[in-house]
């Protein structure tokens, strides 16, 4: 059965992660941070959607810093818990922007919360559990991201951040389970 298969997965990946050596992590988090910045979907994009990361998953905060410092604009997910939605929230400074929000996850301030043009949006970095070499992903099982990247333009790329161990053979997926644009790790 699939939902098995992803909740063994998702057990495994977690552990893989979180016991990962911390100089490791950090060796890692740099090399990924620069295949992003020189990635052409970056360079190109003007809209960067990036998750703000945990401590044990691949960092995004010196993305989300650079790519702020590169002028372009950066919206980070905001969780509507009471529709299941992710809701991309424009922000200027990561330090006095985000706050400890759903589930541990920083996210944006309550007061900006905002409309966003989700079609306007050229890069999405996507987290994950597990990914494989098709681009599919494991995410967490709540499905928030699943259902956004659903939702998003034919032309907005999507990139999965994974650490090299996250990579495995084939992820277990359904029909609507969405592969990404591509995969950048270490």
């Amino acid at each position: 059965m699939i939902a098995e298969e992803k909740v063994r997965l998702r057990k495994q990946m977690l552990f893989r992660l979180k016991n990962q050596p911390e100089k490791d992590r950090i060796h890692k988090n740099q090399v990924i941070f620069e295949k992003i910045i020189e990635n052409e979907y970056f360079k190109r994009a003007r809209i960067v959607m990036a998750y703000v990361s945990l401590s044990y998953e691949v960092s995004t905060r010196k993305v989300i810093r650079q790519a702020l410092d590169l002028g372009k604009c950066v919206v980070v997910p905001w969780v509507k818990e009471t529709e299941r939605e992710l809701i991309p929230v424009e922000i200027r400074s990561p330090e006095k922007d985000l706050i400890k929000g759903h589930y541990g996850i920083e996210e944006p301030r309550l007061d900006l919360v905002r409309p966003f043009e989700v079609e306007a949006i050229d890069l999405v970095l996507v987290p994950g559990l597990a990914f494989d070499r098709d681009n599919h992903r494991l995410g967490r099982g709540m499905g928030y991201f699943d259902r956004f990247l659903a939702s998003l333009d034919s032309r907005t790329q999507t990139v999965g951040l994974a650490f090299d161990l996250q990579i495995i053979d084939r992820v277990p997926r359904l029909e609507h389970d969405i592969a990404l644009s591509s995969l950048i790790s270490n």
